[in-house]
């Protein structure tokens, strides 16, 4: 008997030969057909960050049992968020929810699972209009009036303005 370790799926054919004192020969033959056999999925990307409200394209690639790609069999893969929120369109592009998370998505196929992290960041509010003095020659004892315009793309939108004294008056 003899033992074969297969390294790839395919089709092999095996020929066995025997001849007895030199004068009868004979020979047999198999075919082995070895299938491809979904082993792992990778998610792509594997680890991301984006801001709130912010779109991101998810794939998967799947592997078989020798480790090489193989072209993923039908289900097509099933996406899912598993924690932290969010929303999936169109199976695997993923939006952001509107708050700080970690969310966990899932890509599934059959019983192999793979799964994706997404680190979800709040912006901050961005400067629209800087600060700015709109009193003329302002004279000590006194008072001036000061602007700023900020926004904020994160739900309530409602900004609290502080002013502080940086520096040591003249």
């Amino acid at each position: 008997s003899t033992v074969v370790t297969f390294f790839a799926a395919g089709t092999y054919t095996f020929q066995a030969q025997s001849s007895l004192l030199l004068l009868f020969h004979g020979s047999a033959s198999i075919t082995i057909t070895v299938d491809q056999t979904l082993s792992s999925i990778v998610a792509s990307p594997a680890t991301v960050s984006m801001f709130a409200g912010a779109n991101q394209n998810f794939s998967a690639s799947g592997f078989d049992q020798f480790g090489n790609a193989m072209t993923l069999p039908p289900p097509q893969v099933e996406w899912q968020i598993i924690s932290g929120g969010g929303k999936l369109t169109g199976q695997s592009h993923y939006t952001a929810p509107d708050y700080s998370t970690t969310a966990i998505l899932s890509a599934s196929d059959q019983s192999v699972v793979a799964y994706a992290t997404v680190t979800v960041t709040n912006p901050g509010p961005s400067i629209q209009m800087p600060a700015t003095n709109h009193t003329n020659s302002p004279s000590a004892p006194g008072s001036i009036q000061l602007s700023v315009n900020a926004h904020d793309t994160w739900p309530p939108n409602t900004l609290t303005y502080t002013w502080s004294l940086t520096g040591a008056p003249p």
